[in-house]
């Protein structure tokens, strides 16, 4: 025990003498313990996870009455990510991002609320007699996760979760949350203005069931936002507070590479699609005759590629980001616009062997589309977010005026810390491969 919070540990290993089923002596004990425990917060701990999305995936065996014996979470490890499940009401954690090498969500179940594994990390969890947070951290100190729980809870509603705030414009907010629950009757949404404030006020109920709302009556500034359960019988505890300035992007950033040398206040040589494994600083990347130039290798084995990629991060809601594409490498060698945040989070355009590929990577998960790519009708790549539909939007021209929609997907992830990658290279040996020229980088508002 520690303070308000009563541990219970298991063994899940089917080696176990007395067994691990619900039904052995360690099942009956733990039945006992927490049926007659009388702290407000009872946790129980084992190594194998009763759900998973992860590469192990569910121990079902591991399946037992937790929450009708009194638990108020089940926390577990074995898959190398970070998940937090919902499953009837009780919150379920698998955390194995200690240091080992880490896993893909391979199944997502539909009970999982949240995944990470983008990095390693912790949680951290603070407790009293009336509240229990559960919180994950990367190491960078970022919060990933934060899931609250409260005796003083007379609805019998599950807090809502997940709260994110997306503002698509100067004058509106989108809100999306988790519903954990199927006895509320509404929800109320507060919200308050300012960065760090406190005073928050009800600016509107919902309906039950309801996991979004667009709040159409802000002015630009910076607010933060709540969301509660509600029923007869009371409210739940509040969801996460998420933050969102809705001060419009209104930064530019172009290039036209008629420096002669790269503009390293702009940019930096290398790359964030990819892992540092592919990055070659022999290939050239240079400023030449009003372009920037990237010669992949010929006639190389392995995967070799080099680019260049923007210093800071931008703001991409309601903006694009362009390209002119003067000459794509030829011969199976890839030529690249990527606009994202790191090697598991990006979007981008890709010319290989004839073929312009759509891409969207998300949580280190890649998809695509594909056209048949036209050097001459496909010159200029634009992505673009548009912010009345929150899709972003893939869009390609001849000549930067009239363009054509080459594929739109709903918004991945957040996109108001991108960087921007042009890049070259190639995965096998190539003979010819050209080289990749591009100009014109613009990004601003639309």
């Amino acid at each position: 025990m520690r303070g308000p919070v009563h541990f219970f540990a298991v063994d899940s290993d089917g080696a176990e003498p007395d067994g691990n089923t619900e039904n052995s002596v360690q099942g009956n004990w733990l039945k006992n313990k927490l049926t007659s425990a009388t702290e407000p917060w009872k946790i129980v701990y084992f190594h194998h996870p009763p759900y998973s999305s992860g590469k192990h995936g569910s121990t079902t065996g591991m399946r037992w009455h937790f929450k009708e014996w009194g638990a108020s979470a089940v926390l577990s490890g074995h898959d190398h990510t970070y998940e937090r499940l919902n499953v009837n009401g009780l919150p379920y954690f698998v955390n194995g991002l200690g240091g080992a090498d880490r896993y893909d969500f391979v199944t997502i179940l539909s009970t999982s609320q949240v995944r990470y594994n983008a990095t390693y990390g912790a949680m951290l969890v603070d407790a009293d007699s009336d509240s229990i947070t559960f919180k994950f951290y990367n190491t960078a100190g970022t919060l990933i996760d934060t899931y609250s729980l409260s005796v003083s809870n007379p609805s019998g509603i599950a807090a809502p979760s997940g709260l994110q705030a997306q503002a698509v414009s100067g004058s509106q907010i989108n809100l999306s949350w988790n519903d954990n629950s199927n006895n509320e009757s509404g929800f109320d949404i507060e919200r308050c203005a300012g960065a760090n404030c406190t005073s928050f006020a009800r600016i509107a109920l919902v309906g039950l069931d309801a996991e979004s709302y667009s709040d159409p009556t802000i002015a630009a500034g910076d607010y933060r936002y709540r969301v509660r359960g509600f029923n007869a019988s009371g409210n739940s505890a509040f969801s996460n507070i998420a933050n969102v300035s809705t001060s419009a992007p209104s930064d530019v950033f172009g290039d036209d590479f008629n420096d002669g040398v790269i503009d390293l206040s702009k940019w930096t040589v290398g790359m964030f699609s990819r892992s540092v494994s592919y990055l070659d600083l022999r290939l050239p990347v240079e400023e030449q005759d009003g372009a920037l130039k990237i010669v992949p290798d010929s006639l190389v084995d392995g995967t070799h590629y080099n680019g260049i990629k923007s210093v800071r991060s931008w703001n991409l809601t309601g903006s694009s980001a362009t390209v002119e594409v003067v000459q794509a490498a030829e011969n199976k060698a890839v030529t690249m616009f990527a606009v994202g945040t790191d090697k598991n989070n990006w979007l981008a355009f890709r010319a290989k062997g004839g073929t312009l590929y759509v891409e969207r990577r998300v949580d280190a998960v890649t998809s695509n589309d594909q056209l048949d790519y036209d050097k001459v009708a496909n010159r200029f790549w634009r992505i673009r977010h548009d912010s009345a539909t929150d899709t972003i939007v893939f869009e390609t021209s001849a000549d930067e005026n009239t363009w054509v929609v080459a594929s739109t997907v709903p918004r991945p992830f957040p996109i108001d810390a991108m960087r921007f990658e042009l890049s070259a290279g190639a995965s096998d040996a190539i003979t010819g491969p050209g080289e990749a020229v591009f100009d014109n980088f613009r990004f601003g508002p639309n």
